[in-house]
């Protein structure tokens, strides 16, 4: 499994903090470090951008 990094713009923290993601299977693959996402953030999952900051591979045991 993939994790991103991400900050995500417009949060109480204003870029202070990355919050991680799981990448899907698909995007493991075209996702860089830059790139500009959307993610769901918050309590009502509201869209917001972010930059992807790191990726990692981990492994659930």
């Amino acid at each position: 499994m993939y994790i991103a990094s991400v900050a995500v713009e417009k949060t109480a923290f204003n870029f202070d903090k990355l919050f991680e993601y799981i990448l899907p299977q698909n995007l493991a693959l075209v996702a860089n470090k830059g790139s500009f996402v959307v993610v769901p953030f918050g309590r009502c999952n509201k869209l917001r951008r972010g930059v992807i900051f790191n990726i990692e591979k981990k492994n659930l045991m």
